[in-house]
């Protein structure tokens, strides 16, 4: 595997921060070139806010992970195409 991007939920209360439950994988993540973890608001995204990312992506064409709480089929793709907008 060359790269992958990996999504990860932030905290709604701090943003610049990964949920809880995704900081050990984030911070693994950081360590390895190969890995670009990013953050993204879920939760306000959900509500109704743009999507908002700590940063974009290195590689726009490489596979990524995203790294959040299950969600429903709708939320899933509502996710993925305003992903692909930014």
């Amino acid at each position: 595997m060359e790269h992958l991007n990996l999504l990860f939920e932030a905290d709604p209360l701090d943003p610049l921060k990964p949920a809880k439950q995704w900081n050990d994988e984030f911070q693994l993540g950081k360590q390895y070139d190969m890995f670009t973890p990013v953050l993204f608001n879920l939760d306000n995204f959900l509500d109704g806010q743009d999507i908002w990312c700590s940063q974009r992506a290195k590689k726009r064409d490489s596979p990524s992970i995203l790294r959040c709480h299950a969600l429903t089929d709708e939320r899933y793709t509502k996710i993925y195409k305003a992903l692909l907008k930014i």
